[in-house]
């Protein structure tokens, strides 16, 4: 019997040791208006997919962004939505090499989209 949960301990620490991708990162809005929507989407692709926020992202909040299994791709497009309605995307992130995505504002309109 103590060898069995030991068994079964072992194997419930290998799942969860899996469970977080190399492409996860943090999200931050580091602009004066409110982020609604944030996509990440494989490069090149013609869809944006869902909506990977729970709520809206005031300034200075942030959010994990995360997949439960290892995806197939590495590099991402990522498209940010603001409660005007207007959004601004970038193209080309490998997100296994990035553990935190922020914007910012450069004055008038210009997004900056800065990683790390």
């Amino acid at each position: 019997m103590k060898k069995l949960l030991i068994a079964l301990a072992a194997g419930l620490f290998a799942v969860t040791s899996y469970a977080n991708s190399s492409d996860d990162f943090v999200f931050e809005n580091d602009t004066h208006g409110d982020v609604i929507a944030l996509y990440v989407s494989p490069h090149a692709s013609y869809l944006w997919g869902n909506n990977v926020l729970h709520h809206a992202l005031r300034q200075g909040q942030y959010t994990p962004v995360y997949w439960t299994v290892e995806p197939d791709y590495d590099v991402y497009d990522i498209r940010v939505d603001f409660t005007d309605g207007s959004f601004d995307f970038t193209e080309g992130y490998d997100l296994s090499t990035i553990g935190k995505v922020w914007i910012t504002y450069n004055g008038g309109s210009v997004l900056s989209l800065h990683w790390r």
